[in-house]
């Protein structure tokens, strides 16, 4: 379900990659280079390209998730924009953990596209006093945790060179609503075992149920419907590592994280 952002106020601030006599810059112009958002995983920024030192600044980036937390599935918007007495303006936002993983979806939304399945990056540089961008973010699988938006953005003077640009980098944490669709264990003996799997996973008391098997970055991996009360799920043919099952019975769910061995 997509939800609605209403921006006010002032505007926000964001990257930006503008026209230079330089190749590169004319090569960014319509996107920036992936890896720019100061995410610890990323490691850069656009004063990578442009002079000058990034000035961190708060809430350069907003968005519709609730104070609750997001709910694992749901789609929200994100807002981000900059009014810095520029003449063009971009950005790059990505939403990862501490590695540079990506967590959850990205969905182009007005003035932006989305690179590489993981950065959000101004379509064209916009022109005018004022910028303002949006895009959609699924939310990851249950059990994610916090996920942090880093965003790197850029007012640019279009002189021709890289220098009298501002920098600016920003964040955004959200959280996980851990209270949305848990089961009540008194009431619902439901089993999720063993922890440590091979190729076989029981499932148990979730007679009428389905299970999801998400990797950690949030993506559906494997489904079906659990139609006994003692269930397998045989054959598990995934990569060795960490994975999400996802057991919902009568809208509420239980998560249980496994390591495939």
């Amino acid at each position: 379900m997509k939800k609605s952002l209403l921006i006010v106020g002032g505007a926000l601030a964001l990257f930006v990659a503008v026209d230079s006599v330089y190749n590169k810059a004319f090569t960014w112009s319509a996107q920036s280079p992936d890896g720019k958002t100061n995410s610890p995983g990323d490691g850069g920024n656009c004063t990578d390209c442009h002079a000058g030192v990034a000035v961190p600044t708060p809430n350069l980036i907003q968005s519709d998730v609730p104070s609750s937390g997001y709910v694992p599935g749901e789609t929200y918007t994100i807002g981000c924009g900059i009014s810095s007495g520029h003449s063009k303006y971009g950005f790059q936002i990505s939403p990862q953990d501490a590695s540079g993983n990506l967590l959850g979806t990205l969905t182009a939304g007005t003035g932006s596209k989305v690179t590489s399945d993981k950065y959000v990056t101004h379509d064209n540089p916009f022109s005018g006093s004022v910028a303002v961008w949006s895009f959609q973010w699924t939310a990851p699988a249950a059990g994610t945790g916090d996920v942090t938006f880093y965003g790197s953005f850029l007012g640019a003077n279009d002189n021709g060179n890289p220098t009298g640009d501002q920098v600016l980098t920003s964040t955004l944490v959200v959280s996980e609503d851990e209270s949305a669709g848990v089961f009540d264990q008194a009431e619902n003996p439901l089993k999720v075992y063993p922890t440590q799997v091979d190729d076989r996973l029981s499932i148990d008391n979730a007679n009428g149920g389905k299970y999801i098997i998400y990797s950690l970055e949030g993506k559906k991996m494997r489904e079906g419907d659990v139609d006994q009360k003692h269930f397998v799920v045989d054959q598990i043919d995934l990569a060795a590592g960490m994975y999400l099952v996802e057991v919902e019975l009568e809208g509420d769910k239980k998560i249980v994280k496994i390591l495939k061995k």
